[in-house]
């Protein structure tokens, strides 16, 4: 694994990233396209205002990242976990649908867009989840255990086996 700590990760086309570790890095108000990340996990990053334009991220994990305003316009999700994180004002809707995989634990998830997107088993663990959307969502077995909810919108969603163990305010 390559080991990365607090710099700024500058724009470069085509990028590619296999099996490494950021740590407190930080992209901010800049416009960045065709990075492909593998096997990668993110640690106390700032990606806050980010334009993560046609990104990949395939098997990576966020931890402890502010992801306040990001744009993921065709970026690649799949297989990504956000973990402690704080995710505001995220259109998910423009991401690449193809093999669109993601999962949340411990979370703050505000004024997110879920819309129209398909997420079987998606799993969203004792997440705070506010004013954000599911309207024609797919969602059959997500787990949201141990969530808590606040002016979201479930319109004819699928939640046929989802789990809302000890979640409140749904």
């Amino acid at each position: 694994f390559y080991y990365y700590t607090n710099l700024e990760l500058y724009a470069e086309s085509n990028l590619e990233k296999y099996k490494e570790i950021f740590d407190n890095v930080s992209i901010n108000d800049n416009e960045f396209e065709g990075t492909e990340f593998s096997l990668c996990e993110f640690k106390n990053c700032d990606l806050s205002k980010a334009a993560l334009n046609s990104y990949q991220f395939e098997d990576c994990t966020f931890k402890n990242c502010n992801l306040s305003l990001t744009v993921f316009a065709n970026t690649k999700l799949q297989d990504v976990l956000f973990e402690n994180c704080k995710l505001l004002g995220i259109n998910f809707t423009k991401c690449d649908k193809f093999a669109f995989s993601i999962n949340f634990n411990e979370c703050i998830i505000k004024n997110c867009n879920f819309s129209d997107l398909k997420m079987k088993k998606a799993s969203f663990k004792k997440c705070s989840i506010i004013e954000s959307d599911f309207v024609n969502t797919d969602l059959p077995e997500a787990d949201f255990s141990e969530s808590t909810f606040k002016d979201t919108v479930f319109g004819n969603t699928n939640l046929q086996k989802a789990n809302f163990y000890d979640a409140v305010g749904y």
